[in-house]
């Protein structure tokens, strides 16, 4: 038995490492990490249900040995007790998206876990994707992070959104054309 528990040890060291070497790799720090994680843990719940599930059926079918009841009970509580783990761990990693989430988007990361552990139902989730902020700006010239709504950067001054030269709306940097009245954003030579 100690060979499958160094085995085990070995295999949760290095799941451990792989999971450190995509967050420090990662370009998006929330969801490159987030998506990554959640994808280790996909798989670790398919590896689950196929030792609590498959491998013991496989053996009974292979075996040709008529199962008893105790056999289902057994095979019951395992799958109840693995089906309550993978709920925990989905509230967990939904819990941790909402902390890093709401840091990103500059809101209290505490209130809004609190609020996700205590309103039942998933709806404090649910509040929490319909009221949150959305993603603050970054400058192109000097890349800190500036307020949303900001026709300025404040640090550098940097004109963060254009204006129509013919109805004075703002315009995203890249548009060709004004999106309220169409005219063309650069002057035609």
């Amino acid at each position: 038995m100690g060979g499958f528990r160094e085995y085990f040890k070995k295999f949760k060291d290095w799941l451990k490492i792989k999971v450190m070497l995509d967050i420090r790799e990662s370009e998006d720090p929330l969801n490159r990490k987030y998506f990554k994680y959640l994808r280790n843990r996909i798989i670790f719940w398919i590896a689950g249900i196929v030792i609590i599930l498959v491998i013991p059926v496989a053996i009974f079918m292979l075996a040709k040995i008529p199962p008893d009841n105790e056999f289902f009970v057994t095979i019951g509580v395992f799958s109840a007790l693995f089906t309550g783990i993978m709920l925990l761990d989905v509230w967990i990693i939904a819990l941790y998206y909402v902390s890093e989430d709401s840091k990103r988007r500059n809101m209290t990361p505490t209130l809004w876990v609190l609020i996700c552990l205590l309103v039942p139902y998933f709806l404090g989730f649910l509040l929490y994707f319909l009221v949150r902020r959305p993603l603050p700006l970054t400058c192109p010239n000097c890349r800190k992070i500036v307020p949303n709504g900001s026709k300025f950067c404040p640090e550098c001054g940097f004109n963060i959104t254009k204006t129509c030269p013919k109805c004075g709306a703002s315009t995203p940097q890249e548009a060709n054309f004004c999106p309220q009245c169409g005219s063309p954003m650069k002057a035609e030579l």
